[in-house]
């Protein structure tokens, strides 16, 4: 008999650093590059996140991202994906 694992609940968290730019398979804004004090990352956007991109997002701009985390049973690694942009300057 095979038991089922639950799946972990996704945990949201928020970084902060600048904006490095996108990286676009095709037209879709897919993946962002963020730099933060512990080195640069590369986070994946969620498709809700692409349609709501701030239109005055700027190479070096200081932004906040929401993350959310998903742990994968079978595999062991951490998913994380980015769910919302805010830009930090203020013009």
């Amino acid at each position: 008999m095979t038991t089922l694992q639950k799946k972990p609940a996704p945990q949201s968290f928020t970084l902060q650093g600048e904006f490095l730019g996108f990286f676009e398979p095709g037209n879709r804004a897919k993946y962002l590059q963020l730099a933060t004090p512990k080195g640069a990352v590369f986070l994946s956007v969620s498709p809700q996140a692409q349609k709501t991109l701030p239109l005055e997002l700027g190479y070096n701009q200081m932004i906040q991202v929401l993350v959310h985390s998903q742990l994968k049973t079978k595999t062991g690694q951490t998913n994380l994906k980015v769910v919302q942009i805010n830009s930090l300057s203020s013009f």
